[in-house]
């Protein structure tokens, strides 16, 4: 798998796209003062908690590890495969880097992010897939604020990455089918305008009816075209699932 590079800030060539965009790139050429880097505090630091439906075949787990791995600059702090939920979840640690008026800009954090969900996406098929839990893939992505940080500084790349993954990746729609699609994004709490909550999202997703015999779950649970407009990418749903 080719990795999808999030630039070192600022790093404005033409050639860099993506979250790279995000980072406001010909601001940063037009206002190099405001945009200017300030030295790291590496005092300022966030986490992020990845939780992927895959806990049982190996394969796929070591190649969305692997690339989990490959960011010196983020921290794995845990991992708790769980499988009866057949679900994963890796937690990160990493700074923030802010602009010369103190906003956030850059955390490694995006980068290893985009690369995790990007690995699962390809490895996991939902079709083949059954839980206690619901499987959607990479169920959900949560940034906090550890140490200094503020929750604007958790949410900011929160939006970025939720805007990369859902208008970026990309899989096989089906094993069946040579389609591409890519996955519908939710945001919530802090990341959404209104503060929406999570458990209203897993209402209208159907969290809380298993679809299987003994509160199970058994492939994906949501209708192919979804009820609520996810925050970025498609109302449909591909088999790679959603993300929240």
């Amino acid at each position: 798998m080719q990795r999808r590079r999030v630039p070192n800030y600022p790093t404005p060539a033409p050639a860099n796209q993506n979250i790279g965009q995000l980072i406001d790139i010909d601001s940063i050429e037009q206002e190099p003062e405001q945009n200017k880097k300030k030295p790291l505090d590496h005092s300022i630091l966030i986490c992020c908690k990845i939780y992927i439906s895959e806990s049982r075949n190996h394969t796929a787990l070591d190649s969305v590890e692997r690339v989990a791995k490959l960011n010196p600059e983020t921290v794995i702090v845990t991992k708790f495969p769980d499988r009866v939920y057949n679900r994963v979840n890796f937690t990160f640690v990493s700074y923030v880097m802010h602009n010369s008026t103190g906003s956030p800009i850059y955390s490694p954090l995006m980068q290893t992010v985009v690369d995790m969900a990007e690995a699962a996406s390809q490895a996991i098929y939902l079709e083949h897939q059954s839980g206690a839990h619901p499987c959607l893939g990479v169920d959900d992505i949560l940034f906090n604020p550890l140490a200094q940080a503020s929750l604007d500084e958790a949410a900011w790349p929160t939006r970025a990455v939720a805007k990369e993954i859902g208008n970026h990746i990309t899989k096989f729609a089906s094993t069946f089918l040579n389609l591409y699609a890519t996955v519908p994004i939710f945001l919530y709490v802090a990341a959404y305008p209104t503060g929406k909550a999570l458990d209203t999202i897993r209402r209208e997703l159907g969290y809380f009816h298993p679809n299987f015999v003994g509160n199970q779950w058994a492939g994906w649970n949501c209708p192919e075209t979804l009820a609520e407009n996810p925050d970025e990418g498609p109302c449909q749903m591909p088999d790679q699932g959603a993300f929240v």
